[in-house]
């Protein structure tokens, strides 16, 4: 309570710190509804005669839908372990701690691992998930609960640079017209596969452990990478001279850069 009032009085200080700037007043052209269905119509035919967008935005759905869809299990876990509430909010502060300063690290994971780096980053996390299963079902240990305290920061730790590096292969190759629907496509096909998964750990938690839903979530997740990952070799982080026209269709500049 103490610390959320001072965040109360911090965000307030800063409110009255902000100053109003006058921009020129732009016209805009408002778009139709038909324009817009031609818009979205456009991007879902990018997506689907594009193989390397498809590639990626299936991968994507796939991840994030693990990473989101696992939020709750990692409480439910804890809870399991008797572990007491009063420490959740320290551990998962200290996670997403770990995630941001992650997140800088962002170049040197592209630099040091360049096409492996999307294996690099999903499979320790789906394994993570299994281990967490089998590693869980210890309610009184100590040592299990900071090794699975290990994983949870490994799974934050992956976090942080493959949301900035998704984002970085998204939009290389395609120019200002088609970025906004692609992301909006992407974010549809993230939140749906999050819905399936979350739906799935609900069902399975109604007639097992947590611990068995994070084996369970973490193998099937872990074979759908894998399929991925062989489907996407000969369609992702190729030369730009290397992609069929569809893929570089939006394309405003020949870029050396792969993914």
């Amino acid at each position: 309570m103490v610390f959320c009032f001072l965040c109360c009085v911090a965000s307030t200080v800063i409110s009255f710190k902000f100053r109003n700037i006058n921009l020129p007043e732009e016209k805009v052209k408002s778009t139709t509804f038909k324009e817009y269905k031609e818009q979205l119509k456009e991007s879902f035919r990018f997506f689907l005669s594009s193989k390397r967008m498809k590639s990626l935005i299936l991968f994507n759905a796939i991840l994030m839908g693990i990473i989101l869809g696992i939020v709750n299990l990692r409480s439910s876990m804890l809870s399991e372990m008797m572990v007491p509430e009063q420490y959740f909010g320290i551990a998962f502060a200290v996670l997403q701690f770990i995630a941001a300063i992650s997140s800088r690290m962002t170049n040197k994971v592209q630099s040091t691992f360049k096409n492996k780096t999307l294996a690099f980053l999903s499979l320790p996390l789906t394994i993570s998930c299994i281990i967490i299963g089998f590693i869980g079902g210890d309610p009184l240990s100590k040592s299990s609960f900071i090794l699975i305290f290990l994983l949870y920061l490994i799974q934050y730790a992956i976090k942080g640079p493959y949301q900035a590096l998704m984002g970085r292969y998204l939009n290389n190759f395609t120019n200002r017209k088609i970025r906004p629907k692609i992301v909006a496509l992407k974010n549809l096909m993230a939140n749906l596969f999050t819905a399936i998964v979350t739906l799935l750990s609900s069902l399975l938690l109604q007639i097992t452990t947590t611990a068995n839903t994070f084996i369970i979530i973490g193998c099937i997740s872990t074979i759908l990478v894998v399929l991925m990952l062989d489907y996407m070799k000969k369609r992702v982080g190729l030369k730009p001279s290397q992609y069929p026209k569809e893929d570089m269709k939006y394309s405003l500049v020949k870029t050396t850069k792969q993914l």
